[in-house]
């Protein structure tokens, strides 16, 4: 009974999204732990979902396919958190529900996540967590891998700091920028997967979402092996001095532009 009125609650919550804003109230309530393994596991949950309703939102009848555990061939797993199937190509979304400035560029191992307590925290280069995620997916689905979009997406409580992305199929941006940067793709881009072939992809990458617990089980394992040494924290403060950054250029007239959220986009076809 206890968890049918917590899931309630949550559902209640989130549909009242004049009262919520973005994320925050999530860190003002507790939830409990039989629901999920921890409030991070809650939180990259909603921002998922945040994600998929920007997809539904968009004019196609698109494949949406959320939290895919895909083989690898070295007999692992990697959990992919959405997947975008479209004409001009398959979009692999990572989303990164985080609050904060971030900073990193695609040839470093580590980004920073800093808070406003002076706290800051290292995470795995998303970019290259996400072409983790293409070569399972182009080996599984024996697709092209010049099919895939690298999206990596953060919260709109996050400000991207500094950020330098070169490769042309990776973008990165908060959410409120998604929905318009895929219209614009979806607009320009040749088209390049039939119906069929999407259909084919779609229902191959089905199969992926429904395992036993006991498959998840071993993958939490897996991925709890390798982040185990990523684990580091430096909550004292830095100087005024080093704490300066020049963010690179924001897109004029971009309405986000007075809350100092950049866009950095590689739209080359």
């Amino acid at each position: 009974m206890e968890l049918i009125l917590v899931v309630a609650l949550i559902v209640f919550l989130l549909r009242k999204k004049d009262l919520f804003k973005g994320l925050d109230f999530l860190n003002k309530i507790s939830l409990p732990q039989s629901l999920f393994s921890d409030e991070k596991d809650l939180k990259g949950a909603i921002g998922e979902d945040y994600i998929q309703g920007i997809l539904l939102k968009l004019p196609s009848s698109n494949s949406i396919l959320r939290n895919i555990y895909v083989p690898t061939k070295e007999g692992n797993t990697v959990e992919v958190d959405l997947v975008y199937i479209t004409e001009v190509g398959i979009y692999v979304i990572e989303s990164k529900n985080y609050s904060g400035w971030i900073f990193g560029n695609d040839q470093q191992k580590y980004w920073i996540q800093t808070l406003k307590s002076g706290e800051k925290n290292r995470f795995y280069n998303p970019v290259w967590q996400n072409e983790g995620h293409i070569r399972a997916l182009s080996q599984y689905l024996q697709a092209d891998p010049g099919l895939f979009r690298s999206y990596i997406i953060f919260s709109n409580r996050c400000t991207i700091k500094e950020m330098s992305v070169s490769k042309k199929h990776v973008v990165v941006m908060n959410r409120s920028d998604l929905y318009d940067t895929l219209l614009l793709e979806m607009s320009e881009k040749p088209c390049i997967l039939t119906k069929e072939k999407m259909e084919a992809f779609s229902e191959k990458l089905k199969e992926l979402t429904f395992i036993s617990t006991e498959m998840k089980e071993r993958h939490i394992e897996q991925v709890q092996k390798r982040t185990d040494s990523l684990t580091w924290k430096n909550p004292k403060r830095r100087s005024e001095s080093q704490n300066r950054v020049v963010p690179l250029s924001r897109n004029k007239g971009d309405k986000n532009n007075e809350t100092g959220k950049v866009i950095y986009l590689n739209l080359k076809k």
